[in-house]
């Protein structure tokens, strides 16, 4: 028992052990413990066959306790019988413990095996996981075209990740993850990302009337450089300064003045506060996020739920201002079953106030982008500590005027656009890309992924930004390096867990099969003139037996029925020659 409880202490709380030959710790427990059952009975059992002889000593007893006492050191059913005789004579008390130490090791075994679980544990591996960050973003050089001039350094990668969520069917691109096994954590870390935020106070501004005015939103207009050429149209729905002389529809119809027949539907617009061409700026370049410097984009999103027949009846449409801005993010990311899951404790905007930053030349569509976005969270994590000791420096996560310029030319693809229903055509239609100077883009449109029932225009301005933000932490630093976090891989290790609770039992018995032994040794030195150390034996009975007053009670060939009645009504004692 002893090295059972030895063997579970120096594993308690260890990898399960592989052992030679294949043998198992529940096998080892196993084989033990047999042992220290078998070990437990033998000295219980011989102490129980002794107290036989010590019991008819001090005076006549029934000749029947004599078969009670030999058939409890013989096994549980005599022990069972021993004890129900020890209800009615109360002198068999110190044999009852031996009994019951007989009974209470029959379920010793299950004690045994209950006293190991196999728990699966989590443990640290060797080699790393890492994810990436972003200190600094870059654009990859290319080409695009602007203003009829074909340019370099177009951002190719962010283009192609995110443009396709202009035509609402943009897929979030998964993070450069490396975790060699199921499960893996990071500790939380800054980095270089996109936000967005979203405000419906604009829907103040909105106004139901009709009046003529610019058709820009058409879909057979594709020359959106030459606002000249937008033709005057009688519009009704819902209007941004209307009563100004450039009133500028965001959800409604065209109505023919002479027949008051509808013909085309404008459901949603998106309409930049910042002007893709000239940069002029309406609200001052924003609504309600002037506390934003330097953003991204800031855009209205202006849209009638319900469709064809809900703009007909001039249905409140519902009303966003949206921005995208740079900004960095506290992540605490964990990789669990093929899942990545992340969670933004904390971001940080540059509130520096400054001029606008474009700058303009004779030509209005001749400007320069002189801002460049510098960001230094105050609380920061993961810092390189240095190597004279002290506080760690904060790190400027920063993003150059080129390629924040680059990133406005990207979503001048989305604002100005227009979700359409032609008058000549069966559905909705999306135009995009209106200011390419070949012309805008218009596709067959399934959802309006913008609006209700099919989306929500919060959630989808937040996947565009987690789209921008995974493509700037998944793209190289400028020297060509990726920028990762070092993190921890666990794999799930079966451990041994001893719950010592189950060891009561074993150790009681063991204490009390002793402390049985030592009484017994004690009494029978005592009395080993008079008794003599038989235990179990049967061969002082043979040698001696009754003397023969006791034997005519029964005679030789009497049934056992018979000779059990007998021995109930006969005393005897156990008296030296």
């Amino acid at each position: 028992m002893a090295a059972i409880v030895g063997v579970l202490f120096f594993y308690d709380g260890k990898e399960l052990p592989q052992w030679n030959l294949g043998i198992t710790l529940n096998g080892f427990v196993s084989v033990f413990s047999n042992i220290a059952k078998a070990s437990l009975l033998l000295p219980t059992a011989e102490a129980l066959g002794q107290h036989r002889w010590n019991w008819f000593s001090k005076e006549s007893r029934s000749l029947m306790d004599f078969e009670v006492l030999d058939a409890a050191s013989r096994g549980p059913w005599g022990s069972l019988l021993l004890l129900l005789r020890a209800a009615q004579v109360r002198g068999l008390t110190l044999a009852s413990i031996g009994a019951a130490i007989i009974l209470l090791c029959l379920p010793l075994d299950l004690f045994f095996q209950q006293i190991i679980v196999y728990p699966n544990v989590w443990v640290e591996v060797a080699s790393p996981a890492t994810i990436p960050r972003a200190i600094t973003y870059s654009v990859v050089a290319g080409q695009y075209t602007q203003n009829n001039q074909t340019l370099g350094n177009a951002d190719v990668i962010m283009s192609q990740v995110v443009q396709p969520f202009f035509y609402l069917n943009g897929t979030t691109p998964n993070l450069n993850v490396h975790c060699p096994t199921s499960n893996c954590t990071w500790d939380p870390f800054e980095t270089l990302a996109v936000c967005s935020a979203c405000d419906s106070r604009i829907s103040q501004e909105l106004e139901f009337g009709c009046v003529t005015g610019s058709g820009d939103w058409l879909t057979d207009v594709s020359d959106y450089y030459n606002k000249t050429s937008f033709p005057n149209i009688t519009q009704c729905g819902y209007f941004l300064n209307l009563t100004s002389d450039n009133p500028v529809l965001m959800t409604g119809y065209v109505v023919d003045p002479i027949s008051s027949a509808i013909g085309d539907v404008l459901e949603t617009r998106l309409f930049p506060l910042v002007d893709a061409i000239t940069r002029e700026r309406y609200y001052q370049g924003s609504y309600a996020f002037k506390d934003v410097v330097d953003p991204i984009l800031d855009f209205l999103i202006v849209g009638t739920p319900g469709g064809l027949e809900a703009i007909h009846r001039n249905e409140t449409p519902v009303a966003h201002e949206c921005v995208l801005t740079w900004c960095t993010q506290t992540i605490h990311s964990s990789f669990l079953w093929g899942k990545l899951s992340q969670n933004v404790s904390a971001t940080f905007l540059n509130d520096t106030k400054r001029e606008f930053p474009f700058t303009f030349g004779e030509d209005a569509a001749d400007y320069i982008y002189n801002a460049n976005i510098s960001l230094t969270p105050p609380e920061q994590h993961l810092s390189p500590i240095p190597k004279s000791g002290g506080q760690p420096p904060n790190i400027t996560f920063g993003v150059d005027n080129t390629t924040a310029l680059q990133t406005i030319f990207l979503t001048d693809t989305i604002a100005p656009s227009f979700i359409t229903i032609p008058s000549s055509a069966g559905g909705s239609q999306v135009k995009i890309d209106t200011v390419d100077a070949i012309g805008a883009h218009v596709r067959p449109l399934a959802k309006n992924l913008w609006l209700p029932p099919y989306g929500n225009t919060t959630h989808y301005v937040e996947r565009i930004a987690e789209t921008m933000t995974n493509t700037i932490r998944n793209s190289p630093a400028v020297d060509g390096s990726l920028v990762t976090v070092t993190g921890t891989a666990w794999d799930m290790r079966t451990h041994v867990k001893v719950r010592w609770a189950w060891v009561i039992l074993p150790l009681v018995l063991l204490v009390f099969s002793l402390v049985f032994l030592i009484i017994t040794v004690a009494r029978s030195s005592r009395e080993v003139e008079t008794v003599g150390i038989w235990k179990t034996s049967a061969i002082a009975i043979l040698f001696n037996g009754l003397d023969d007053d006791a034997r005519k009670n029964v005679t030789p060939n009497c049934r056992m029925g018979e000779a059990r009645t007998k021995a109930r009504q006969l005393r005897v004692r156990l008296v030296p020659e």
